[in-house]
């Protein structure tokens, strides 16, 4: 204790050197001195002395094992790990120190992050994966799970997993459904892959999310759902499920007739005649009498019907 506090005076009267040797001479005596080794550290750390401290760390760790300290070794090999990426600049040092946190304790916070980080930075991207995933499953603000989401996402990316790109990317939009980026991507990701019945419901669901808009969203959301109604008859070709979207875009405009018509298609193409006929003449009446080569080709539709 005397010893503590003569190190405590020699760096206030400037002779760093004398306190780090003081404060040496306590620990050799006895390791786990915890009020010498926070002493110490911070003159080392002060002085710029970073080898010897990442030494004193790792002595302090060994130390902390013998004498089944679990709470004191974690606490002491994050902070190695800080000082070898932020102090001694050594990444592989550090990301190794790091993942020897998360051997103890596979959902230490901080060690995730720094593994995560450290990988990236060094494209290691099997274990940024690895770490990403287990941060946005611990995750619960929305921000944050977003851009943690979209990093395990460039990684699955990098290491051609494309099952995992969409599983992060869907894990991105259960914390903000509405985020355009991963919206837009997700949506580029099912066209690339040809998945249609994947893409086909994704738009009905863009167009789900502009009804928050209004009226003003009308026009918008009868593109998305004719674009599925197309991808399910000529990608899919399920006439059936193109009939629920089309009957859903109707509803909206109810006077397009290029619309009514796609309808009319998709029910006779599904075996549903007397729906068909019923649309045609929704159409023919909307001509409100007045006669036309266009009216003429509904009639003739409808006669087929």
């Amino acid at each position: 204790t005397l010893r503590i506090e003569l190190a405590k005076l020699q760096d206030a009267m400037g002779d760093a050197s004398a306190a780090i040797e003081t404060l040496r001479s306590v620990l050799e005596e006895n390791r786990g001195r915890t009020d010498a080794v926070v002493a110490l550290s911070d003159l080392l750390e002060k002085g710029g002395k970073d080898e010897e401290l990442a030494e004193l760390l790792a002595g302090q760790i060994e130390a902390a094992k013998e004498r089944s300290d679990a709470a004191a070794e974690l606490a002491l090999q994050v902070r190695l790990g800080e000082v070898y990426e932020t102090r001694l600049k050594d990444a592989g040092k550090a990301l190794a120190t790091f993942e020897a946190v998360l051997e103890r304790d596979e959902t230490h916070h901080g060690a995730l992050e720094a593994v995560a980080r450290l990988a990236e930075g060094r494209s290691i991207w099997d274990r940024a994966a690895s770490a990403l995933e287990r941060l946005v499953a611990g995750e619960s603000e929305p921000s944050s799970g977003v851009a943690l989401a979209l990093r395990l996402a460039n990684a699955k990316d990098k290491l051609a997993d494309t099952a995992g790109v969409e599983s992060a990317l869907g894990a991105a939009l259960r914390f903000e459904s509405g985020n355009v980026e991963v919206r837009d991507r997700l949506r580029a990701l099912y066209e690339k892959n040809q998945q249609w019945s994947e893409l086909a419901a994704f738009l009905a669901e863009d167009a789900t999310l502009l009804e928050a808009q209004g009226d003003g969203a009308h026009a918008a959301m009868v593109k998305l759902l004719r674009r599925a109604a197309d991808i399910h008859v000529k990608q899919r070709s399920v006439p059936g499920d193109a009939v629920t979207v089309l009957e859903r875009a109707a509803k909206l405009a109810p006077n397009d007739r290029e619309l009514l018509l796609a309808l009319c298609d998709a029910y006779t193409a599904a075996g549903r005649e007397k729906d068909a006929a019923d649309v045609l003449e929704r159409i023919i009446a909307s001509f409100g009498g007045k006669r036309s080569k266009e009216l003429a080709l509904y009639h003739h539709r409808l006669g087929r019907v």
